[in-house]
This record gives C-alpha cells, structure tokens and sequence, in this order.
C-alpha cells in the first residue's frame, strides 16, 4: 500500500518502497545539494518511521529503499548523487539491525544501469550516456530480484553477477585508489 500524504498518523500498511525521484534541476535559487538532502533525507525519515511504527507492533512488513551501486564508491561528477544514495544504504542497513527479530525485513536496492526513464531524466547536460550493453540491467529482472531479496530479509539486493563483484572489490579497494578510478570512468 502507497502511503502518502501526512505521515504523523500511520496507516496499516504492510510494505513500501521508498525511492526518491530525480528532477533536472533545483527551484531558483536553491542549491542541488539543499533539495537532494531534503528529499532524500527528511521525507524519507518521516515516511519510514511512520510505516515502521505500524509494522513493528504488528510484527510483519516489508521496507524496500531504492539506493544505487554509486552508494559504495565515490562517484566524481555525481557527488550528489552517490553521497545521497550511500546515506540511503546506510540507513537502510541500520534499519535493518534496528528491527532484527521483529518480522519486519528492510532491504536497500542497489542496482547498477538499469533501463528506464533515469538517465534521460538524471543527464540534462548530455553526460556521457553510452555504455556497453553487458553493464545494462532489465527494470523488470532488478523489481523481481528486489522483491525476492526483501522478501528474504536481505539487508542488501545488488542485482546483477557484475554489481555484486564490483561491489565486493570496491569494500577491498584502498579509497584513493577508488576515487582515481571513478573520475577515470566518468572521463572516459
């Protein structure tokens, strides 16, 4: 069930999926990292801590936050972004322990390229926009693993076998070395 609308008095719901939608750009005047931080931050945390207060109690219910593979790494030219969504993970997986044992299962979705409406909508300024096709994961294939993985109580879904191995070396990588190596991408 969608929750929305105000948050103070939680309605029966039994999962939800947070995610935040991406605009092109800021309102006059405000700076990127303001409205990112408000939507990412404050909306989020009212939301889910209306939908935990009802799932708890009731021991049951599914979390699902949408945050992506640039939460792990740093990610030049989209520092935004990748700060927003690795605050994303990390509230995500503290959710997760804070509910431990209470029937509740919070997952954070980290997918990597993911055909949709994103990289048209996220790239105003026309980015580089073409990667190789083995990088692309199918919306439907990333909803349906998602869904499989919340379902087991994963505190992580990483869909795709390249994600998860460059996720695993990206939690090995000396950060220096994985900064370096996110700016030679994005330049490339």
């Amino acid at each position: 069930r969608r929750i929305t609308g105000n948050t103070a008095s939680p309605a029966p719901c039994s999962a939800i999926v947070s995610r935040s939608k991406n605009s092109s750009a800021p309102p006059a005047g405000a700076p990127a990292i303001t409205c990112a931080m408000r939507i990412g931050y404050a909306f989020r945390r009212r939301c889910q801590a209306s939908a935990l207060r009802t799932m708890v109690p009731r021991g049951a219910g599914h979390l699902l936050n949408v945050s992506s593979v640039a939460s792990f790494q740093p990610a030049p030219d989209l520092a935004v972004y990748a700060a927003t969504k690795a605050y994303v993970t990390s509230l995500t997986e503290s959710l997760h322990e804070e509910v431990r044992g209470s029937g509740v299962r919070v997952t954070a979705l980290c997918p990597g390229l993911t055909r949709t409406e994103f990289i048209s909508v996220s790239n105003p300024d026309g980015r580089r926009t073409t990667y190789p096709g083995f990088m692309w994961l199918d919306a439907d294939a990333v909803a349906a693993e998602a869904l499989a993985d919340v379902s087991r109580g994963r505190p992580l879904s990483i869909p795709g076998r390249l994600y998860r191995v460059l996720v695993a070396i990206s939690s090995v990588t000396p950060r220096v070395v994985a900064r370096r190596l996110s700016s030679r991408v994005r330049r490339d």
